[in-house]
This record gives C-alpha cells, sequence and structure tokens, in this order.
C-alpha cells in the first residue's frame, strides 16, 4: 500500500480520489500551502494535484515540494490540454477532468511500479528552483 498525496480546492474531487484509490492511504490537502506543510511531516510515494487552485497554484506547488523533496507528481486538471509546464518541471502525467477512475488507477499503478521515477522525478526541477 502506498501513500498519496492528493490536492485540490474540491472537496467533491478529493472525496472521489480518496475512493477511487482506497487500496492506498490517501492524504488529502485543500491547497499547496496544505499540501507543502502537510510534505513536512509526511513522506508520500505519490502526489496527484489540480494546477488551478487558489493561493498557490499547482504548478507553482510542484516546483517548492521540488526544492524539498523527490517525489513524482501527477497533475489533475480540467485545463490538462492547454497547460504549459514550465521547463525542468517534469510530471508523471497530465489527467484530464473528468477523469476515468479506471484509466487513473492504471496511470497510479504505472507511476508507483517504476522505482526509477521515485529517484529521478523533478530531479531537474530542483536545480532550476
Amino acid at each position: 500500500m502506498a501513500k498519496i498525496l492528493v490536492v485540490d480546492d474540491d472537496l467533491m474531487i478529493r472525496v472521489i480520489l480518496k475512493h477511487t484509490l482506497d487500496e492506498h492511504e490517501v492524504l488529502l490537502a485543500e491547497d499547496g500551502r496544505q499540501a507543502i506543510a502537510l510534505m513536512e511531516w509526511e513522506r508520500p510515494d505519490l502526489v496527484l494535484m489540480d494546477i488551478l487552485m487558489p493561493g498557490l497554484d499547482g504548478i507553482t506547488t510542484a516546483q517548492v515540494i521540488a526544492t524539498r523533496h523527490r517525489i513524482p507528481i501527477i497533475f489533475i486538471s480540467e485545463l490538462a490540454d492547454d497547460v504549459v509546464v514550465p521547463f525542468g518541471l517534469s510530471p508523471i502525467s497530465i489527467v484530464q477532468k473528468p477523469f476515468d477512475p479506471i484509466e487513473l488507477r492504471k496511470i497510479v499503478s504505472a507511476a508507483l511500479a517504476n522505482p526509477h521515477l521515485k529517484k529521478t522525478a523533478l530531479q531537474t526541477l530542483a536545480a532550476c528552483g
């Protein structure tokens, strides 16, 4: 069982993701600041994060997390097709909302099954800071 941090400002999406990933330990954060704070005492294996959130958006939050932790990130967004990812940011995937729970489970399983991702995901972003 993996530990997954879900970051989304929409309570319904957080609940759906918690249910969808119920075979894992799912931590919930409602915004980027809460996610960053949670990362100080929890060590999730994977982060699923919305991009459009009030306060710190998902891109900025991922950049902050990457400067402190090596952890793979999957973005989940209504604007998945229009997302411009900054140079050096290497999310595992960008999933379109609404998402298919079965496909999302496959993406999460693939990310968790690849130990190489845990060692290298977002390393270049940390260097770009």
